[in-house]
């Protein structure tokens, strides 16, 4: 026989002992029990006997329900104790989500200080007043001699160039200002006289010009030299709502006698009405009254000319005024007569053209005598721009482009909410992290309202300069932060304190912490703001304190102050905890004292009253 077998064998005859322990014992347990309820006399009958098998059976009964009531107790206090946990994680939960819109409240002292509003960007840093150096046309460059970055003095050599064709560019320039001077002399002597004529039929109302007066001028005092009438009739204006379209009405002239006339009403309308009257028989701009059939006066105006042709001109001296005013003109009738019309024009021209050529004569033969290009003034390349293979004959070679290397630039863009509040001259600090944390003073120098559009944003460009230093080189980013407007020794409070409704402005002047109540309201009128601070105009003075619910978004984008514009936090509108705008920048200033506002009762972040 196997081990395992006998080991079988062993286990099965000790349960089966204890089997006919226990039924021993259970029959041992009944005897006693009988024997406990038999009568005195010691006998027991079948009576005694089923009572006590029915006792028996009914504790057992009692104690099996005694045990489920324990283990059902024992699981609804395990369920009860999750259930009591969950609410707690949950509630948590909730407090940190709810917290990181509604913060924490804090006190804060109105202070007296400055505040600005600004408009933020990145650009990358460029040189400013950069010239194009070139050579004038058939100069061939030999070797160009800088690189990008150097930094020359004046007459330094910037390129070495073909000695024998500058000597032909040189000659080739000399031929071309002989025959300008030729075209000078012969203009100087030439004076095509011409005459300005009337070009329709009407009445000359205004003469701007005299004998000897510069067209030019003119033209540019007046925008005409003469003014004809058209359809016969000069026109006024007056407030009145007593005349009615078509009406005849009596105008009197602005002269000794008062002269009458006759003047019909051409439109009378929402209390005005416009009176026309014959051209011949008033001035341009003569002071008209329209009066009633009993005299009495109905309103003035100057006289305009109803329907009107301007007579125009370009160059030259008038010599002779051949009409007066008033006059009746038809097309083709001589207005004025005008001389010196070339030499004012033509003349001029040519010799404009002839300091062009005498200015690159004079570049040619300063190349010549070098034998190169050299640095017209001290600064630094920024950019090679020759490329032999590119190179034409016949024109202008572009070489490098030279900057004076005194300042830089950075351009930036501007979204379309704020493009109209940028103006030339505005001041800006710049910021390149490359070089530390130092900030240099610019000023925007120039704005592009072109407009560009990407993902459905518009967006345009400014540009800001400063003066350069050692360290600037271009292509370092740069951050710019431009000031649009700015007040100082104002009276500025956190934005976040600041509730508004579509008709008032208000703070709260004070906070109950067992209650957990903002109280002591208080209207306020603003004046600017930014993303992080408004401007208290009235309603309160420095030391006054505020109370707020600060979001902790907005005391992360504190932390966050060096970054231009900030980032936005959120609005948390409802209960005790009012709206208004989150988020922005807070630069110094006292913070005031902290409340906790989370769910539990004191402790070091609990509630109300638990300061932290």
């Amino acid at each position: 026989m196997t081990k395992k077998k006998e080991i079988e064998i062993s286990e099965a005859k000790a349960s089966e002992e204890s089997g006919v322990s226990e039924a021993r014992a259970e029959k041992k347990e009944r005897k006693k029990l009988l024997a406990q309820k038999a009568p005195k006399s010691g006998t027991v009958t079948e009576q005694d006997h089923d009572e006590a098998i029915f006792s028996e059976l009914e504790q057992k009964k009692k104690k099996k329900k005694r045990k489920l009531i324990i283990t059902v107790s024992i699981i609804v206090g395990v369920l009860l104790i999750a259930l009591i946990v969950g609410v707690v994680l949950l509630r948590r939960s909730v407090n940190r989500r709810f917290n990181s819109r509604v913060g924490d409240v804090v006190s804060y002292e109105a202070t007296v200080g400055n505040i600005s509003t600004t408009v933020s960007g990145y650009g990358s840093l460029s040189n400013y007043d950069v010239d194009e150096i070139k050579v004038p046309a058939n100069v061939e460059i030999d070797d160009v001699k800088v690189s990008v970055n150097d930094a020359v003095k004046e007459g330094e050599v910037i390129a070495t160039v073909d000695k024998a064709s500058v000597m032909s560019a040189m000659a080739t320039v000399q031929d071309e200002l002989d025959d300008l001077d030729k075209d000078i002399d012969k203009a100087s002597y030439t004076y095509n006289d011409c005459v300005i004529q009337s070009g329709v039929n009407g009445r000359v109302k205004k003469l701007y010009g005299n004998t000897g007066d510069d067209i030019t001028k003119l033209m540019y005092e007046n925008g005409a030299l003469a003014l004809i009438s058209l359809d016969g009739y000069m026109a006024f204006d007056i407030e009145t709502d007593k005349l009615s379209s078509g009406e005849k009405v009596k105008v009197l002239r602005d002269d000794e006698k008062r002269s009458a006339i006759d003047g019909t009403v051409e439109i009378a309308s929402l209390g005005k009405a416009t009176i026309l009257v014959k051209d011949g028989y008033a001035n341009f701009e003569e002071k008209l009254t329209a009066v009633d059939a009993d005299g009495n006066e109905l309103g003035s105006g100057n006289a305009y000319i109803h329907n009107q042709l301007k007579i125009t001109g370009t160059q030259g001296t008038i010599s002779f005024r051949n009409v007066g005013e008033n006059s009746t003109v038809y097309a083709g009738t001589d207005l004025y007569y005008v001389t010196d019309v070339t030499l004012t024009g033509k003349y001029t021209e040519l010799l404009k053209e002839r300091e062009q050529k005498e200015e690159e004569l004079n570049e040619l033969i300063k190349i010549y005598q070098n034998n190169a290009l050299t640095a017209p003034y001290d600064g630094r390349i920024a950019a090679i721009n020759y490329d032999e293979s590119t190179y034409v004959a016949g024109s202008e070679t572009s070489v490098v482009n030279l900057s004076d290397d005194k300042k830089m630039s950075v351009t930036i863009n501007v979204d379309e909410a704020n493009i109209l509040s940028l103006e030339i001259g505005q001041s800006a600090s710049v910021s390149i992290s490359s070089i530390g944390d130092d900030v240099f003073e610019g000023q925007l120098t120039e704005i592009n309202k072109t407009a560009t559009s990407s993902s459905g944003v518009t967006r345009y460009t400014a540009t800001v300069t400063l003066d350069k230093t050692e360290q600037m080189i271009a292509g370092m980013t740069a951050s710019v932060i431009i000031k649009i407007q700015g007040v100082d020794d104002a009276v500025i409070i956190p934005i976040e304190a600041l509730h508004q409704t579509s008709t008032t402005s208000y703070v709260y002047t004070s906070y109950d912490e067992e209650t957990g109540e903002f109280g002591g309201l208080k209207e306020v009128e603003t004046g600017i703001q930014n993303s992080s601070y408004v401007e208290i105009t009235s309603g309160l003075e420095k030391g006054d304190t505020v109370y707020y619910t600060e979001t902790e978004n907005s005391a992360f984008t504190s932390m966050m102050s060096g970054m231009p514009g900030g980032m936005p936090g959120g609005d948390f509108g409802g209960g005790n905890f009012g709206g208004g705008p989150g988020g922005g920048n807070f630069r110094g200033g006292p913070r005031g004292v902290k409340f906790g506002v989370g769910p539990g009762g004191g402790g070091f972040s609990g509630g109300p009253g638990g300061m932290r």
